[in-house]
């Protein structure tokens, strides 16, 4: 319970972490998407941000009554198809991918804001994104009250900004000729087109986190998704954030203007030089808690889809921990790849809520699609009113979000369509891995039952030795208690005196089996060995051949450093023949065994 609950603390945190990064990178976005337009045009562009917050919130409950168990990329993949299900889980793994980016791009506006030279922001995004990903590759676990002290931080040094800014306000103590500015951007008066439209699509950003943020990440969670309570308590907060933060920042004059990020701008203006030193410390120390916290839940992510089918079942063991970190470091490398070319805020922001809206489109069809199916099957009629309820409210929900993600695609050609290539590589990569296990599972199916049950007229055991110590003597052991029709233990000479003392032990140890010593090779070569090994199977075309090797299992990690036993290599040089089976024989080696 203990466990459970820190979890639930963890991922908590999570959320709260990556709402508070939105409040702080929204309005540097609409400064992007809006330059020099009327605030006017922003509070309205924000008023329609706010409206598909709560149509999102609304669609997530009923989702959420509907299929309680079931996450997101099962609904499409079980109600539209299964590479609808699949790109759904691309489009999660890519979203917080993008978040990393955010989140790197976040700490390059601190950093440039603090700093008297102007540079370029790729110069922090991209070895943040890369340094990052580090702990998790070293399997440390992100602590959660690390997250949460981070989140709170930040907002107590925004609230208090806050705070102050108004009562400066209230008492019509601000002057403008206090701002202090970080510089005016380059592009001079040059007013973006569209800005109504480019605003309301950086202002659909706290929907789209709320869609990724709605379902548990917690692997072979019974239920999938986040409570609903939660998530509104959050986003409303985060809205109160976002809705004064712009409000102070229209009374300092640069909503629209191009100065840096507002909230550190007005920190200098509000309260010096040092109080901007220190909101910048504080919202970099959030930026590197998002990304620590997003690189955190990619492992579990993995481990989710793998469960749900999504992905290899391998990825789903809790031992498969190297082929998730290798996941984790192309994640990193995407990360970083993205963030050379999504240079600005509202670029990040407009491809996470393109790729975000993918995901809730397909989600949404799937639950249209499972209504038709309810009216079309069922009979009970409290069914059929819910599901004619929910055919109508997701088509006109399908049908928005197609509007929604084709207006980002005029407005935006280059970011979605990099955004579009960056979905394309893991839905392509898991799309040819089904495809490939699908092939080979009809391959191994059995046509006829009878086949492949032909028994081994006999089995002929080999055990490779080099040197008569315990792991020898127990693979030895082991093998006479198999019962071969004949054993024989096998050792090359590579070192006449090593062999010789083989020999000796041997004869010492008095053991019934004997010992064969293949021909010294011309330098170390596993050659003899399976031309040992082909010879048997080429005397006896019916039996099988098994090759028996010790191996020593060490409890203590430092040992492993030192000790040179490894797989050995003669299992993959006579891995492409049918008739020959591998054993190890383990023997434990105690901490006390020193």
């Amino acid at each position: 319970m203990a466990q459970q609950t820190r979890f639930r603390a963890g991922s908590a945190s999570g959320v709260i972490a990556l709402a508070a990064l939105v409040v702080l990178i929204l309005p540097r976005s609409v400064q992007r998407s809006a330059t020099y337009a009327e605030p006017v045009l922003v509070g309205i562009a924000g008023l329609a941000g706010l409206a598909v917050l709560i149509v999102v919130d609304i669609a997530l409950n009923k989702i959420a009554k509907l299929t309680p168990d079931t996450a997101s990329h099962t609904i499409a993949s079980r109600y539209v198809a299964p590479a609808a299900g699949v790109v759904v889980a691309a489009v999660k793994f890519i979203a917080y991918v993008l978040l990393i980016v955010l989140a790197g791009g976040t700490l390059a506006l601190v950093v440039n804001a603090v700093t008297p030279l102007e540079f370029d922001g790729r110069i922090i995004i991209i070895p943040v994104t890369i340094i990052l990903a580090v702990p998790v590759m070293l399997r440390w676990r992100i602590n959660w009250r690390f997250t949460i002290g981070a989140t709170a931080l930040a907002l107590t040094v925004l609230t208090a900004l806050l705070v102050t800014a108004l009562i400066q306000e209230a008492t019509g103590s601000i002057s403008l000729s206090t701002l202090v500015t970080n510089r005016v951007e380059r592009g001079g008066e040059v007013s973006v087109r569209h800005p109504v439209l480019q605003t309301f699509v950086v202002m659909c950003c706290p929907a789209a986190l709320m869609w990724l943020c709605a379902e548990r990440v917690t692997p072979g969670a019974r239920n999938k998704r986040v409570p609903s309570s939660f998530l509104r308590a959050t986003f409303a907060i985060a809205t109160i954030y976002i809705v004064l933060t712009f409000y102070v920042a229209a009374q300092f004059g640069i909503a629209t203007w191009p100065v840096g990020m507002p909230t550190l701008v007005m920190a200098a203006a509000v309260w010096g030089p040092v109080g901007q030193a220190i909101a910048a410390g504080a919202f970099a120390l959030l930026a590197v808690a998002c990304a620590l916290a997003v690189y955190d839940r990619l492992p579990r992510l993995l481990r989710s889809l793998a469960i749900d089918g999504m992905l290899a079942r391998s990825l789903a063991s809790t031992e498969a921990v190297i082929p998730r970190r290798v996941v984790v470091a192309v994640a990193a490398v995407l990360a970083a790849f993205l963030g050379n070319f999504l240079t600005t805020t509202y670029a990040g922001v407009a491809a996470f809520v393109f790729v975000s809206f993918i995901g809730f489109g397909l989600t949404a069809l799937g639950i249209f699609v499972r209504g038709r199916r309810v009216l079309q099957e069922s009979e009970r009629k409290d069914e059929r009113r819910a599901g004619y309820e929910s055919v109508w409210t997701f088509a006109l929900l399908s049908l928005a979000t197609v509007a929604l993600l084709v207006m980002i695609m005029i407005l935006q050609p280059v970011w979605t369509g990099l955004s579009l290539v960056a979905l394309l590589v893991p839905t392509a990569l898991i799309l040819l891995t089904r495809r490939r296990r699908g092939k080979m599972s009809a391959r191994l199916a059995p046509q006829d039952l009878s086949e492949g049950r032909a028994l081994p007229v006999r089995i002929h055991a080999v055990v490779v030795v080099s040197t008569l110590d315990l792991p020898a003597l127990r693979a030895v052991t082991y093998a006479r208690g198999l019962r071969a029709a004949s054993l024989t233990a096998i050792t090359v000479d590579f070192d006449p005196a090593a062999t010789e003392r083989l020999r000796k032990d041997w004869q010492e140890a008095d053991l019934p089996v004997s010992l064969t010593v293949l021909g010294r090779p011309a330098g170390p070569t596993r050659k003899p060995l399976t031309e040992y090994v082909r010879e048997i199977l080429r005397r006896h075309d019916r039996d099988v051949v098994m090759v028996i090797l010790p191996r020593v299992v060490l409890q203590n990690a430092w040992q492993r450093n030192f000790q040179g036993r490894t797989t050995p290599r003669i299992f993959s040089d006579l891995a492409g023949e049918a008739r020959v089976m591998f054993v190890q024989v383990p023997y434990l080696l105690e901490d006390g065994g020193e």
